[in-house]
């Protein structure tokens, strides 16, 4: 399966599985030239999966819905997720984003802090098996140095091709920024500056699928989302 991230330098594989439960190879380009292997680096990510309530409707003063999507409340999902049949599975997700500026969320102590930004296929109504690509913003302490990357335009492709792992039903597109789990616990969540999902598709066995009409998800007093148009999404810190 291909993955292209725009403009993104140290894009990782994240997945349900730890990387060592997988069997894969690497490739990557920068600008069509090919990266050395010690130069890529791919590092596990814990998954976490939790939804609060019912489908609820968000407001906020600053912004207004574009469209009535459907709306759910996660505890650590923020962003759009469409469903597509499973007897018209997904061969291909597509988006760009620009990883955002992390800092320290006013009045919250607790480290570390941190936010993932990523494309990824399943972990909705199938739970069974996600797959991620995307970049993690961390903030470890009180210093509020967050470990993140610079968008350098450097043009890299990763060609990661897996050959063992858990099954996908291929059924869930996913734009998200999440608050990641630490061990057993929810990391804290930092302030972000709005994350755009950008040319934003899926392509199917028979056609493709956008993020029109798509489940917003959105976590409680820390992040929103909303469709912007059928191929746009955002994602902003409360």
């Amino acid at each position: 399966m291909r993955w292209t991230l725009a403009a993104l330098l140290g894009s990782a594989l994240v997945a349900h599985q730890a990387l060592a439960d997988l069997t894969f190879s690497v490739k990557a380009t920068r600008k069509g030239v090919p990266v050395p292997k010690s130069e890529i680096k791919l590092e596990p990510f814990e998954f976490g999966r939790s939804r609060l309530g019912h489908a609820t409707q968000v407001e906020n003063s600053n912004r207004r819905l574009r469209r009535a999507n459907p709306t759910a409340n996660s505890a650590n999902w923020c962003g759009s997720v469409n469903t597509t049949p499973s007897t018209n599975q997904i061969k291909v997700i597509h988006g760009t984003f620009q990883h955002p500026t992390c800092t320290k969320r006013t009045g919250v102590t607790t480290y570390p802090q941190a936010a993932a930004n990523w494309v990824g296929i399943d972990g909705d109504s199938w739970t069974s098996a996600l797959l991620q690509a995307g970049t993690v913003c961390k903030i470890n302490n009180s210093t509020g140095i967050a470990k993140t990357i610079s968008n350098l335009n450097q043009g890299h492709t990763y060609t990661i091709n897996i050959s063992s792992g858990p099954t996908l039903a291929r059924v869930n597109a996913d734009w998200v920024v999440e608050r990641p789990y630490y061990g057993s616990s929810l990391a804290a969540f930092p302030s972000f500056t709005d994350v755009w999902f950008d040319e934003a598709w899926a392509t199917l066995n028979s056609g493709s699928l956008g993020i029109l009409g798509a489940k917003q998800y959105q976590i409680p007093g820390l992040c929103a989302s909303q469709e912007w148009d059928n191929s746009h999404e955002v994602s902003w810190s409360l």
